[in-house]
């Protein structure tokens, strides 16, 4: 049975609810101008910026026109997307050809009289309202950006030159790492018979700030090979020199190239470089796992989960689960589609024509959706009533059970006793 349609809804705005009947006289001049004579132009303008502002309001509840749902907490109602798009449409559509005609008529000068005189009231609605009927909801105009003040300004140079003088701290960290980790031979030649080119001799560099340079740069470890220069380049990168050709060197020297030769033989060493095959890291899983408590990760938990479940806040340190393990043997890709001979259904699989419940409404509308949405909160609201009735339930269990085993077999006299006992002892105290 198809869902009952709800009377409020609107469906569709035309030009007819523009172009209402209203009291006030209407120019003669404009009578074979417009759809309808009933309607004085200062009406249909202000019915127009009116129908403009409303559908402006309705798209910014909603998150500005580029927003295509809401969400449940913002509306209960299902988005009329489709008829706000339409109303902001006809109106600005109807109001822009009235504003041009009334325009084109006053700059003519045929119309004189009344009828002037009512055609520029209406052109005034439009000058005090255009400014707002133009914008857009939800797009964001660089008109209404406001320029920062000089303190933001300083604030924001200040926080850029803390980040870049991090920034820098960080690579010259990294750079004398790599300068200790690392050896002579590492920069040279590679194992593999690639020739790498020698780096530049150092040249006279310019003058850094003071909090930029480092007063003792780290050297790094391992024998120099003989007849080597000890000195070795700064591994900064800041301290770094273009390996650009100066303007002073020769053009041959400039177009000059490093040959990179490779080897006919590859060298098949069985114990090549930690830097050049680093380990595998293994992955061990623990037998026992921290789980988190049900309150702590669920975002709506069941009312019959808070009455049959204790109430911790703490995790608990419990075995794995039998999911955890479940898919352990190995099926090949030919045996994952149904439709294949070699068919093998894993541990996860679903049963021969089972519908899987939609949790993403991705496919339907949004009234479908919404009355989905609602439909799930009518049926918490129903358990949550249901379990407030077990509670009342269970606390005339719990009184059925006092009378029964507890007042019967002290009985009523040996009761009576007891409170004439308490009440004797009240009596004299207060005496």
């Amino acid at each position: 049975m198809a869902p009952s349609k709800k009377p409020d809804r609107p469906t569709s705005f035309t030009n007819a609810k523009l172009y209402d009947p209203c009291p006030h006289p209407f120019p003669d001049c404009l009578s074979d101008k417009l759809p309808t004579e009933s309607t004085c132009p200062s009406c249909i303008v202000t019915r127009c910026t009116a129908a403009i502002k409303e559908a402006q309001e309705d798209y910014a509840v909603r998150g500005g026109v580029f927003m295509m749902r809401i969400t449940a907490e913002l509306e209960k109602k299902p988005p009329w997307h489709a008829y706000i798009a339409q109303k902001w449409r006809v109106a600005k559509v109807g109001l822009i050809n009235a504003v041009t005609l009334f325009e084109d008529l006053v700059k003519e000068g045929k119309i004189q009289g009344e009828d002037e005189n009512r055609i520029k009231e209406a052109l005034e609605i439009w000058e005090r309202q255009k400014e707002r009927g133009w914008k857009v909801p939800g797009h964001v105009y660089y008109g209404d950006e406001h320029e920062m003040t000089e303190e933001e300004k300083e604030t924001c140079r200040l926080m850029i030159e803390l980040l870049r003088r991090n920034v820098e701290k960080l690579i010259r960290e990294m750079d004398n790492e790599k300068g200790q980790t690392e050896g002579p031979e590492s920069e040279g030649t590679l194992r593999v018979g690639l020739s790498l080119p020698t780096p530049p001799p150092e040249l006279p560099s310019k003058s850094l700030p003071e909090e930029l340079t480092e007063p003792n740069t780290p050297q790094p470890l391992g024998p120099s090979p003989p007849g080597s220069i000890t000195s070795t380049p700064p591994t900064s990168i800041l301290k770094r020199k273009s390996t650009f050709p100066s303007p002073s060197t020769s053009t041959s020297s400039a177009l000059r190239r490093k040959r990179v030769r490779f080897r006919d033989f590859a060298s098949s060493d069985p114990s090549p470089s930690p830097s050049l095959s680093p380990r595998r890291k293994r992955v061990r899983f623990r037998e026992f796992v921290t789980v988190s408590s049900f309150q702590h990760s669920i975002t709506h938990p069941s009312p019959f989960d808070l009455l049959s479940k204790p109430i911790s806040s703490k995790p608990t340190v419990q075995p794995h689960g039998p999911n955890t393990s479940a898919e352990g043997k190995v099926r090949r890709k030919r045996a994952f589609h149904r439709t294949s001979s070699g068919y093998l259904p894993g541990a996860w699989a679903s049963p021969a024509f089972y519908k899987k419940a939609n949790t993403s409404f991705y496919k339907l509308s949004g009234r479908a959706a919404e009355e989905a949405a609602e439909r799930e909160e009518r049926e918490m609201r129903e358990e949550a009533e249901v379990a407030e009735k077990l509670k009342v339930v269970w606390g005339a269990w719990v009184a059925r059970w006092w009378v029964r085993n507890v007042v019967l077999s002290v009985g009523f006299q040996d009761l009576q006793q007891e409170r004439g006992g308490d009440g004797s002892e009240v009596g004299s105290s207060n005496h």
